[in-house]
């Protein structure tokens, strides 16, 4: 459903391209424009559909936005940060004396905090993290507690599945506090709760 939307949605002239950059708070060299151009696929009539041109836009290495416009601009492409994650992504990146940022370098930045530009993977992990319930197979356990951010050593994620209560159906709980030890001289060890 997603590539047949690219499909279904308006067009846009490629004449009025210049009009379309600058409504989404982005500037393009000529140069970066026609490369731009050469990626599309425009019709007969010199049109492309919006959702292809905005893919485009978001996978060209080129282009600059003003800092000041940056959430504006990520809206107008479909990429809605909290209020948090955009001063995070804000503070990363380099800023010219015009208060221009490469699209190339914010693009990159809001690829870091989400999956596939759709689902922010911090939300998505903070929300895993404070579920009160579910199970976890044991043989994925390892996997994923480094998908939540906790990274155990072997003998430490054996002592974790030793001292678990698995069910007939191989699962475990999902609600584990994991607390460092104290007395760890490497800040590596940890303790286990559930």
């Amino acid at each position: 459903m997603k590539e047949l939307q690219t499909f279904t949605d308006e067009k846009v002239d490629s004449n009025d391209l210049k009009i379309f950059l600058g409504n989404l708070g982005i500037e393009f060299t000529d140069q970066e424009k026609e490369k731009l151009l050469k990626t599309l696929p425009i019709d007969a009539a010199g049109k492309v559909y919006h959702n292809r041109l905005l893919k485009g836009v978001k996978s060209l290495n080129g282009g600059k936005v003003h800092v000041n416009n940056l959430d504006n601009t990520l809206k107008k492409l479909g990429l809605e940060l909290t209020e948090e994650e955009l001063a995070k992504l804000s503070k990363n990146l380099q800023v010219d004396a015009n208060g221009m940022v490469g699209l190339k370098e914010v693009m990159d930045g809001v690829k870091a905090t989400t999956d596939d530009n759709k689902v922010f993977k911090n939300r998505l992990l903070d929300g895993v993290k404070s579920l009160k319930g579910g199970k976890v197979n044991m043989n994925n356990l390892g996997t994923v507690l480094n998908n939540l951010g906790i990274k155990l050593a072997d003998m430490e994620l054996k002592d974790l599945a030793e001292n678990m209560h698995v069910g007939v159906d191989e699962k475990i709980p999902l609600e584990i506090k994991v607390i460092p030890l104290e007395n760890s001289t490497d800040g590596k060890h940890h303790r286990f709760y559930r």
